[in-house]
């Protein structure tokens, strides 16, 4: 029971990962998109959360509601609309959004509801989507909009349309404010799990290049596991350092030293699974076959490991290779 939980699991996070990426995208924006589709999921998630909650407490209203609504139209926007939020842009009309709404719901329910500590997870949720020096304009922009908003309302007393505008149900701002509390932590949570998933990106890609030279340490290890996965001599030391070597370089290169290597790999690939390959999947089968983990393809590639794992999620289901069945040995067999 417990292993099928965690195998659906898996595939749930694989899918809600791995939606909208391409191929011809960099490193960085694949990363970028696994960051937001997670992002988005956990936001809408959130948000749900609050809407189901706000229901039980004062019914089917308006503000419930609207409440659904964002959440809907996040889940759209996560799963449909992917060309959108890989767009800084697009992740900047969100932030000014929500901070429009946190303003709305703040002034309506009041200072005792502590709808107003939404603008701290809004703040803090900037240097994950952006960084400082290249997205400068970006970042001064959220962070002013989203004080003004703090200030204007707090200069009113958090009541921008009036007494008469605030929050009909008397005696139920002490619900609001658990609400709002347990949100806010959530939403600090998940702030937190990316800033560290960022940083922890950052400095991988410090030392990326000290990373690559473990390839030549562990050289020889490879091409002993190579021998014995081929259990063949028709790949000299030689030869398997100069396909290390062109994996680096491009699609094109290591292509054609691979192909004279194994002149029928790709016809038995595709005679076996009458798929089509492009030629960066075909890489990525290539370098399966040589035997490679996912963390040798990251050092070769200058990927990221989330890049490669998404790479590899996607050629399995376009392959339609099961789960439980090893990459490296499905591709020995061609």
């Amino acid at each position: 029971m417990l292993s099928l939980i965690k195998s659906k699991t898996i595939k749930l996070y694989q899918f809600i990962s791995y939606q909208g990426l391409d191929d011809s995208d960099t490193n960085r924006d694949k990363d970028f998109t696994i960051m937001v589709n997670q992002y988005l999921f956990l936001l809408f998630v959130i948000f749900l959360f609050q809407g189901f909650v706000t229901y039980l407490l004062i019914g089917l209203e308006f503000d419930v509601f609207f409440l659904g609504i964002t959440s809907l139209v996040i889940a759209v926007c996560s799963f449909f609309f992917k060309k959108f939020t890989k767009s800084k842009y697009f992740i900047f009309s969100v932030f000014i959004y929500l901070t429009l709404v946190v303003t709305y719901y703040a002034s309506i329910t009041g200072v005792e509801s502590g709808c107003y500590i939404y603008y701290f997870s809004i703040l803090t949720a900037i240097p994950i989507f952006f960084s400082v020096k290249k997205d400068t304009a970006f970042v001064v922009s959220i962070f002013l909009f989203v004080i003004l908003c703090l200030y204007v309302s707090a200069l009113n007393n958090f009541q921008l349309w009036g007494v008469e505008a605030q929050f009909s149900h008397q005696g139920l701002e002490h619900g609001f404010l658990i609400i709002n509390l347990t949100c806010k932590l959530l939403l600090l949570g998940v702030n937190y799990f990316f800033l560290e998933e960022k940083r922890n990106d950052y400095y991988k890609a410090l030392h990326r290049n000290i990373l690559k030279r473990e390839k030549i340490d562990h050289l020889n290890t490879e091409i002993k596991t190579l021998r014995e996965l081929f259990n063949s001599e028709e790949l000299s030391d030689d030869n398997f350092k100069d396909l290390l070597i062109a994996i680096s370089l491009n699609d094109v290169v290591f292509l054609e030293k691979f192909q004279r290597i194994f002149p029928y790999f790709k016809k038995n690939l595709f005679d076996n699974t009458g798929v089509s390959l492009s030629a960066s999947e075909l890489t990525l089968c290539a370098i399966m076959k040589l035997g490679l983990t996912t963390k040798e393809i990251s050092i070769h590639t200058n990927a990221s490991l989330k890049a490669i794992e998404g790479r590899k999620y996607r050629l399995r289901k376009k392959l339609n290779i099961p789960s439980d069945i090893d990459f490296t040995l499905w591709f020995s067999s061609f």
